[in-house]
């Protein structure tokens, strides 16, 4: 591991990574432009990454949130002298706005913390509408995320492309969004837990967890009955179903055993099987923001309508369906190719899009972030916790948590619980190679020539991170 005691000049960055799928290809994009940009970047899977931050040098910390659980965690990132910044992974496909500064945003969390990157306007907008003491910490950088939809990044899935599609065949891919409603543990585990961190305090909290998991439900029922008829409608096709990374994947599983054309498959990033698809379906999901971007014929079915409820982004840029017989008139077209793809030069859509996301042309999101942390890393730091905070966090608080789980486990075994926990843990990051790693590099340094002088290196005791330096 990493000593205390730095061992290189550079300024150290942590990058972590919570759901593989989403976030390994973009971070390392990041990662990489800020080892260019000389830092040492320490990147990997973040419950790993974050029980390391204590014996690793002082560097910027950054986080993919701002809720109020993160609170105590900033606190100790202060008292360990590092720094911290963020974006916010869920911050662009809101289904409620007050819900979503209520349930994962926090004034304490951003006072900790010295640069927020905005997805875009509207983010930003509704920010600093609560909290407008933090406008100067927001710059307006977009997401990595959207970098790697850009055609000069795409070649970087053709490959993969090619494998799905000589696999598939002709596919819709149809992506759910409903972890709120059919989640990994349970129902009641989400509240339990949002409960327990503080995020659902009063009646009307209560009140609107349900009636949005209700929402949900009534929206997972229909697509779940909806999946065998396409399935009888179009057996030229195959139904490649994608659970949400958090979701319970079984019951779709269970669904697929009767039909031989519907396949549930949760690997990879979502885009090369955007763009190896034939049409893309969801409802109030990120994903079609990104089957629009991809240029791909995309399809948002809402059975059940509340637009306090659903986002509005992703059904916007999406060809709208509100019934069976719309949803399957509208996939024939598809099928035989009287819809045409929606295109990228719809003015309107685009410039909503816009509204919502910055970075989508000229210098990358990324870019524009690794900048914004290096000026950050050659400022003064200010921030800092009394110094018995401090020797606390450098020595036995932060072995607490793992001295209890330890002992635990030893007097009582592993618990159907600590399983559970495991195996969705597991399902959100499957493991990571340092061979995966070096050859994501390589793809990025062909694509864009740069990086030729960016390398990867495992870290000692630090089991799925690894550090980017040049």
């Amino acid at each position: 591991m990493l000593r205390s005691k730095p061992i290189t000049k550079k300024p150290f960055m942590f990058i972590p990574i919570e759901t593989k799928v989403r976030e390994f290809l973009a971070k390392t994009l990041l990662g990489c432009i800020c080892a260019e940009k000389g830092f040492a970047v320490v990147i990997g899977k973040q419950d790993r990454l974050r029980n390391a931050l204590v014996h690793l040098p002082k560097g910027i910390y950054l986080d993919k949130g701002v809720a109020p659980e993160k609170e105590a965690f900033f606190r100790k990132c202060l008292a360990m002298d590092h720094r911290i910044s963020a974006f916010c992974e869920e911050g662009l496909v809101l289904r409620n706005p007050d819900s979503y500064i209520r349930e994962m945003t926090s004034a304490e969390a951003f006072e900790f913390m010295d640069l927020f990157f905005a997805w875009g306007k509207k983010q930003k907008s509704l920010i600093t509408s609560h909290y407008p003491q933090v406008d100067n910490k927001i710059i307006l950088s977009g997401n990595p995320r959207m970098d790697l939809l850009r055609p000069q990044l795409r070649p970087l899935f053709a490959r993969e492309v090619a494998d799905i599609r000589k696999e598939y065949g002709p596919f819709l891919l149809i992506n759910t969004n409903f972890n709120r409603y059919n989640h990994f543990r349970n129902r009641d585990f989400l509240h339990d837990v949002w409960k327990q961190r503080g995020k659902i305090t009063t009646d009307e909290d209560e009140n609107f967890f349900y009636r949005l998991s209700d929402h949900v439900g009534k929206i997972y029922q229909a697509f779940y009955d909806v999946i065998p008829r396409l399935s009888a409608t179009f057996p030229e096709w195959t139904i490649v179903v994608r659970p949400h990374p958090s979701e319970n994947h079984q019951v779709w599983k269970d669904l697929a055993v009767s039909l031989p054309n519907v396949k549930v498959v949760h690997k990879g990033n979502v885009i090369p099987w955007i763009l190896a698809s034939v049409a893309v379906m969801h409802n109030s999901c990120t994903t079609g923001l990104e089957a629009f971007l991809c240029g791909r014929p995309v399809v948002s079915y809402r059975p059940v309508v509340d637009e306090t409820l659903e986002s509005p982004l992703p059904n916007e840029v999406s060809m709208q369906v509100f019934t069976v017989d719309e949803l399957l008139e509208l996939l024939i077209r598809v099928r035989d190719h009287k819809e045409l793809t929606l295109e990228q030069s719809n003015s309107a859509k685009m410039a909503l899009v816009r509204d919502y996301v910055s970075g989508l042309d000229g210098e990358l999101a990324a870019d524009r972030i690794a900048t914004s942390l290096k000026a950050l890393a050659g400022r003064e730091k200010t921030k800092g916790l009394r110094w018995m905070d401090t020797f606390m966090q450098r020595s036995l608080r932060p072995r607490t948590k793992q001295i209890k789980k330890y002992l635990r486990t030893l007097v009582l075994g592993v618990s159907d619980d600590d399983k559970l926990r495991e195996l969705y843990k597991k399902q959100k990051f499957p493991d990571i190679t340092l061979e995966e790693l070096e050859t994501t590099v390589k793809q990025f340094r062909t694509l864009t020539s740069r990086f030729s002088t960016v390398k990867v290196k495992t870290i000692k005791r630090m089991e799925k991170c690894f550090l980017l330096y040049q």
